[in-house]
C-alpha cells in the first residue's frame, strides 16, 4: 500500500521570484503581478525611506537615460556618416586608379580610404550605439511608469504594503535593466553637476530680479522728479 503523499515545500514569503516571471526583457508580466497583488505577499515591510529613495532613482533616471540616450545615437549617427563618406569617396576614386597610369601611392591612397570605411562601418557594431540608445529608451518609458506608482505609494497612508512590494520589485528589475547598459554616467557626480547648474540658474534669475527691480524704481524716482517739476510755477 502506497505512503501518504507528500506535498510539495511552499514557496518562502515574500519572495519575488515565488509569484513573479520575467519576459525578454527582464520585466515582471503583467498578468503575474495581477496575481501576485491578487494573493498578496507576506514578507518584509517596505519602509517609506525605502520608497523614497526608490523615487529619487526612478526620477533621475527618468531625466538622465533619455541625454545618454541621444548621446549613443549621435555617435551611431556619426561613425554611420564617417563610413558613407570614406565608402563615396573610395567608390569615386576607384575608376581612375584602374587605369595603366596609376601609380602605387594612389592605389594605396584609395586602399586606405576603403579601409577607413570599414573600420567606421565595424566601430558602431562592436559599441552597439543603436542597441544602447534604443534600450535606454525602453528603461526610460519603465521608470517614467515607476515615477508615478512610487509618488502615488509615497502619499498613501496608511502604506498599502501588497502593492508596494509589487512596486519595488518592478523597480529593481527596470535597475537592472539600467544596470545593463554601457557607459552611464556616474549618479553621484551628475547630481552635483545638476545642482551647481541650478544653483547658478538661481542667481541668474536673483540677479536679473535685482537688475529690473533697480530699473523699476530708477524710472519710478524720473517720474516722480519730472511731475515735482512740472508742477513748479
Amino acid at each position: 500500500m502506497a505512503g501518504p503523499r507528500k506535498s510539495k515545500p511552499a514557496s518562502p514569503a515574500g519572495s519575488a521570484s515565488a509569484h513573479l516571471t520575467r519576459g525578454p526583457n527582464g520585466l515582471a508580466q503583467p498578468g503575474e503581478i495581477a496575481g501576485a497583488k491578487a494573493t498578496g505577499w507576506h514578507g518584509v515591510p517596505v519602509s517609506p525611506t525605502n520608497l523614497q529613495d526608490c523615487l529619487r532613482s526612478a526620477k533621475f533616471w527618468v531625466d538622465e537615460l533619455p541625454r545618454y540616450a541621444d548621446r549613443q545615437q549621435r555617435w551611431a549617427d556619426f561613425w554611420a556618416l564617417m563610413s558613407g563618406f570614406f565608402a563615396a569617396v573610395a567608390s569615386l576614386s576607384v575608376w581612375p586608379i584602374l587605369g595603366p597610369d596609376s601609380t602605387a601611392l594612389e592605389k594605396a591612397a584609395v586602399s586606405t580610404v576603403a579601409l577607413a570605411a570599414a573600420m567606421c562601418a565595424l566601430v558602431p557594431r562592436v559599441r552597439n550605439y543603436a542597441e544602447l540608445a534604443g534600450q535606454a529608451r525602453e528603461v526610460t518609458s519603465r521608470y517614467g511608469s515607476l515615477v508615478g506608482d512610487l509618488t502615488d505609494l509615497a502619499a498613501m497612508d496608511p502604506l498599502d504594503q501588497a502593492q508596494a512590494r509589487i512596486v519595488v520589485t518592478e523597480f529593481d528589475a527596470t535597475k537592472q535593466k539600467k544596470d545593463s547598459l554601457r557607459g552611464l554616467p556616474d549618479r553621484r557626480k551628475a547630481e552635483i553637476r545638476l545642482a551647481k547648474a541650478d544653483r547658478k540658474l538661481a542667481e541668474a534669475r536673483q540677479e536679473t530680479a535685482k537688475a529690473e527691480k533697480a530699473s523699476a524704481e530708477e524710472e519710478t524716482a524720473a517720474k516722480i522728479a519730472q511731475a515735482a517739476a512740472g508742477s513748479r510755477p
